[in-house]
């Protein structure tokens, strides 16, 4: 019993070792996790970890180059789908599911210790797609994962910060929204690692704003996961079939024969796996970092934050200070991942009470503002004209040939932006009040 204990444990250290090799560690790291085995636990295994062993025995760290020899021998294609073997091997080396959640937590806390979070988030991620790992333990595993999620890297001497700086390219450190004009104003686009808030009242068009952004961002080859805490993914894929096509949002029943479906149906498709959509509800502010962690998106959208289960729950009476954890854990996953987070949110009513209700920072409904590196405020004249308003009318509202506001126009209003300055952006809006585009040039406050 002992021997296997010690079996599983090479196991998992090899593992680690793998991922580590296919993640690029550096040779100082990967000497690090061989050294930390011990002798006796050194035995001929099958396969993949022969090469591991040999190693070891020779003291010298295995490298990249040796694990591509390896997955040639195996008849596999690169060391990523050497990684996805060998996980596939632990898991047949018969471990018992009461160890699993201990010992892959074990393993992800190594990964972490020796600062590899992109070994600890590719070891999961496989783990999870595997159907060696039954899914109703994962969640502790998940739990774990999440508790270490905050660990940072070791700091950095300038001329390195420096020399990396001096390789960036603005389109490494931004992804483009889509929105030509929003990107000129963000200087590229959403920065990587960065929180996005978007706020509105109730129809102001929050939603179908951001389910374009989903679309667009993924329609240029980004990852996007777009958590949906109100709408289901039904809904979801018969509004972006609506938007693109140009259709009523009513009926609710689509005609597959419809030569205007048919004619976006492959647009959408070709998204192809980029865009990931999650309607899992009740969902809570650690299970969406878990779940993005895993996945690991270049762009992430919560609609939205006052719907999470440890938001709506809270009973305690302090609910600014529990949405302002919320947006600060967000943030650090996107910080330590790399992915841009954006988070939609409502204004209060105090927007209500200003005389043209065009909404400021202030209006967050419960704060976040103060976190974002990006805040915007969605202001859809159409749905304050159609609730019978008569508003004094901001300067930038475009009016018609009898000086009403134009239906067809929503305006996001760049409140911070900490890569440029605040600005007013109008786009167009179909006449079936879904589909928004972009317009020739911004406007100014």
């Amino acid at each position: 019993m002992e021997n296997d204990k010690l079996d599983i444990a090479w196991r998992s250290r090899a593992l680690v070792i793998i991922g580590a090799i296919v993640a690029n560690a550096s040779s100082q790291i990967v000497e690090r996790l061989v050294a930390e085995i011990k002798p006796d636990a050194m035995r001929d295994l099958k396969s993949i970890w022969e090469l591991i062993i040999h190693c070891v025995h020779e003291g010298a760290a295995p490298n990249r180059q040796m694990l591509l020899v390896i997955a040639q021998r195996e008849g596999l294609n690169g060391t990523e789908a050497l990684l996805d073997q060998a996980v596939k091997q632990w898991f047949e080396s018969g471990i018992s599911l009461e160890e699993l959640p201990a010992v892959i937590g074990d393993m992800i806390d190594l990964a972490y210790r020796l600062y590899l979070a992109d070994v600890g988030r590719s070891i999961i991620n496989r783990v999870q797609n595997l159907t060696y790992a039954p899914g109703e333990i994962m969640s502790d595993v998940f739990k774990r994962f999440q508790s270490l999620a905050a660990l940072t890297a070791d700091p950095q001497p300038l001329d390195a910060i420096l020399d990396e700086l001096s390789v960036y390219t603005n389109e490494s450190k931004f992804i483009p929204t889509g929105f030509a004009q929003l990107d000129q104003v963000l200087n590229g686009g959403l920065g990587r690692g960065k929180l996005c808030v978007i706020g509105g009242r109730p129809g102001m068009m929050k939603t179908s704003w951001a389910l374009e952004l989903a679309a667009r961002v993924a329609t240029k080859g980004y990852k996007v996961l777009f958590f949906s805490l109100e709408m289901t993914k039904d809904e979801i894929v018969r509004w972006l079939i609506r938007s693109w096509a140009g259709l009523p949002a009513t009926p609710w029943t689509l005609d597959c024969k419809d030569s205007k479906v048919n004619g976006v149906l492959p647009l959408l498709r070709a998204m192809g796996s980029k865009l990931l959509i999650d309607d899992v509800v009740p969902r809570s502010s650690d299970e969406i970092v878990a779940v993005a962690s895993a996945y690991q998106p270049d762009l992430v959208i919560i609609d939205y934050v006052e719907l999470l289960s440890d938001v709506g729950e809270d009973v305690s009476g302090h609910m600014r200070d529990v949405i302002v954890r919320t947006y600060r854990k967000l943030r650090v996953m996107a910080k330590n991942t790399g992915c841009v987070m954006v988070v939609l949110s409502q204004f209060n009513r105090q927007v209500e009470m200003l005389s043209n209700h065009v909404p400021q920072l202030s209006h967050f409904m419960w704060g976040g503002e103060a976190d974002a590196d990006v805040a915007l405020g969605m202001y859809y004249p159409a749905r304050l004209v159609r609730a019978g308003l008569s508003l004094a009318w901001p300067p930038f509202v475009e009016k018609d040939g009898n000086g009403y506001p134009r239906l067809d126009r929503v305006y996001v209003l760049v409140l911070k932006n900490r890569s440029g300055t605040p600005a007013v952006i109008p786009f167009g809006v179909t006449k079936e009040g879904l589909r928004i585009d972009d317009l020739e040039r911004p406007a100014t406050f």
